[in-house]
């Protein structure tokens, strides 16, 4: 079952207590969302994407309808599944490994938009969490309604990845509190100590932990005009026998699929010559063209019989004498 529909066919689970009395407008959302879901391609190819290309050209994304609900599976996402599980605490997920994740986008107006991540377990597929904090964000180019939003809530998203600041895209977002959970959230932290709360809020937070930064990747990889293709599913037979069973009925959705690579030929050099270009490797990058957004996956340019042969020898310097 999809993580949609186990949102939307579980109606008494902790996750709608914890929501109340906010659940049926939660419910309305999800119901009213374009839904997709990614294929195992798109998945895969979204985490692998260097997050550095992203930052390039997130200012030209956009979020595709007013309200837009993407899912995928967890395994799908080699660097997520591969990764180690948060030892210890209540909320830990050594012992719950998560199944499929989605995030819940709604366009706040103009270039701002705001984000909520679901997830279930492969342990217990149908408990659902939710973190109480949803990401919201500007894709254009003002960065003051962020700033405020930051100072209100005194604190902004981390990526948690030493190795990718991607200090472009922590500028446009930070943590708000989610307004599904508003009277949840306002009780909870009332009757907490300061220290409570504290790892109250850090645990909460922790639920987002690297997942930004992936969903980037997803709209980067959404906006081009070559990379995906959504595919819909019809679902119509599958429900005319679910409403004789008197089943809930499963929700309309497209699959997201990566379009099949376009075949990388050996090139020219500036000077026309074919061939008279030394080979090298490509990285795979956007570009922008007139006609939309466009991305390049890895490519061989140049004559393969003269590729570029780069050495190095390291030398120690005064300093490290």
């Amino acid at each position: 079952m999809l993580l949609c529909d186990n949102l939307l066919q579980k109606s008494a689970d902790t996750l709608a207590i914890g929501m109340a009395p906010h659940y049926e407008y939660f419910l309305d959302q999800m119901r009213v969302a374009q839904k997709f879901v990614l294929d195992k391609s798109l998945a895969e190819a979204a985490d692998l994407l260097s997050i550095h290309e992203v930052e390039k050209v997130i200012g030209q994304c956009r979020a595709p309808f007013d309200t837009t609900w993407i899912e995928c599976l967890q395994a799908d996402r080699p660097r997520f599944a591969t990764a180690p599980l948060n030892p210890g605490g209540e909320r830990s997920l050594t012992n719950y490994r998560p199944q499929r994740v989605g995030m819940l986008m709604h366009n706040l107006g103009d270039t701002k938009f705001s984000s909520h991540i679901f997830w279930n377990f492969v342990e217990s597929k149908d408990t659902v969490g939710c973190s109480m904090f949803m990401v919201v964000g500007d894709l254009g180019d003002d960065m003051s309604w962020i700033e405020e939003k930051r100072k209100a809530f005194g604190t902004s998203i981390t990526v948690n990845d030493p190795t990718d600041p991607s200090p472009e895209l922590v500028k446009r977002v930070c943590w708000w509190p989610s307004p599904f959970f508003s009277e949840t959230m306002t009780d909870a932290l009332d009757a907490m100590t300061d220290e409570l709360r504290q790892k109250f809020l850090l645990s909460q937070l922790e639920d987002w932990a690297a997942e930004m930064p992936y969903w980037w990747k997803v709209l980067a990889l959404l906006n081009t005009r070559n990379v995906a293709e959504a595919r819909s599913v019809d679902v119509a037979g599958l429900n005319k026998a679910r409403t004789k069973q008197r089943k809930p009925l499963f929700a309309e959705h497209k699959i997201l699929k990566l379009r099949l690579p376009i075949v990388q030929h050996v090139g020219p050099s500036s000077s026309g010559a074919p061939g008279s270009m030394r080979g090298h490797f490509v990285r795979g990058h956007f570009k922008q063209r007139r006609t939309g957004l466009f991305w390049w996956s890895n490519f061989f340019r140049g004559d393969p019989s003269r590729p570029i042969d780069k050495t190095y020898e390291l030398t120690k310097g005064k300093d490290h004498a």
